[in-house]
């Protein structure tokens, strides 16, 4: 995500010194929709600037229309967090599906969709070992069932690829 938007930052000539680097260190940080939090002293910090210059930085930001800027009170009065939102058009790349979470687990993540077949199988024991494996496994099989056939054709298969 951050990559397509500091591509889209790159190309705005108006974009200066400490205002540019600014920009690209909240590009950095921000989310899917182009959304960050940060303090002014943390961006100050990772730009190598003063708190002043940043906070002219984000002003100048907000004032060009690059950044829209939302101020959260955590509590009353003590402490105040930035929250911005980039502003300018970027191409978003396409994303994996979100994590899903199963009805009534306790907050197991699972992969949003399975392998393919042809990939789930990989390829792990040589071919003899291979058709080894299915001799061992079809002495636990009753003759004629269709587990038992099924392994018959793969072992028929295996050992006209092994000639």
């Amino acid at each position: 995500m951050a990559k397509e938007l500091i591509a889209a930052l790159r190309h705005h000539q108006a974009l200066k010194h400490s205002t540019r680097a600014a920009a690209i260190e909240l590009a950095h940080r921000a989310n899917d929709s182009g959304t960050v939090r940060m303090s002014y002293t943390l961006l100050a910090a990772k730009c190598n600037v003063s708190r002043r210059t940043a906070i002219r930085a984000v002003a100048w930001l907000v004032d060009h229309h690059y950044l829209k800027k939302t101020v959260c009170l955590l509590r009353a009065g003590w402490c105040a967090l930035n929250q911005y939102v980039f502003t300018i058009p970027w191409t978003r790349s396409p994303t994996a599906a979100p994590a899903r979470r199963p009805h009534g687990s306790s907050g197991d993540i699972v992969t949003p969709t399975l392998p393919t077949p042809e990939n789930a199988r990989m390829k792990m024991l040589s071919l003899r070992e291979e058709i080894q494996a299915l001799t061992r496994g079809m002495t636990l099989l009753e003759p004629g069932s269709t587990r038992y056939q099924d392994h018959q054709a793969e072992l028929d298969r295996l050992q006209a690829l092994l000639r």
